[in-house]
């Protein structure tokens, strides 16, 4: 899930920073402004970039919903695991934490 969720915000964010420098070159201005997107209706791209936006917005508070859920549900603090890289050991291992210890060390 937390997969699916990075790619739909990078889908989102996309989609926004596309529609609003096309919304940018709908008045001449930005990089996209000597194509053919300049010349699409102002106010249907500024609705595309609206959506996107919100979008974007929605799945943001999503995602944290959906940490806090997993980390209470888990009981493991996630922030952490994404900011380290690192997650606690499922205790159904069946590697014993000596050897464990002995292989990260390598």
């Amino acid at each position: 899930a937390g997969a699916a969720m990075i790619i739909a915000l990078l889908l989102a964010l996309a989609g926004t920073t596309f529609a609003g420098m096309t919304l940018l070159a709908t008045d001449g201005h930005g990089p996209l402004a000597g194509t053919f997107l300049a010349g699409l209706r102002e106010h249907t791209v500024e609705e595309v970039h609206e959506f996107f936006a919100n979008s974007t917005i929605f799945l943001v508070f999503l995602h944290v919903a959906g940490v806090i859920t997993s980390s209470l549900m888990h009981r493991e603090n996630l922030v952490r695991a994404m900011i380290n890289g690192r997650k606690r050991a499922p205790s159904s291992d069946p590697v014993p934490a000596e050897a464990r210890i002995e292989t990260s060390r390598v």
